[in-house]
């Protein structure tokens, strides 16, 4: 879901990020919806900071290390993303 969210977005998000405050609440509000499901009964504290992992590792700029920078293919990319989420998210690779 996310390498696909950046196929098809990346480059628009790169460019938004001259208004990089907009585009910084849109990332942690997308985090936050795609990814309540494992947020959910948390304690804030620890909501907070998991958000926080998670918005990280989702950034525009991971991607771009890893798809353009890296050279890593899609189906790589989107390993590494969910190898690098697994422990957050609970799921099973």
């Amino acid at each position: 879901m996310l390498v696909a969210h950046y196929e098809e977005l990346a480059d628009c998000v790169l460019r938004l990020l001259g208004e990089e405050d907009r585009g910084r609440v849109y990332h942690r509000q997308w985090c936050a919806r795609v990814f309540a499901e494992a947020l959910v009964g948390l304690k804030s504290t620890d909501r907070k900071r998991y958000l926080a992992q998670v918005v990280a590792i989702c950034d525009v700029y991971m991607w771009k290390l890893l798809r353009r920078d890296a050279g890593l293919s899609r189906d790589q990319t989107e390993l590494a993303l969910i190898e690098l989420l697994a422990p957050l998210t609970k799921e099973d690779q």
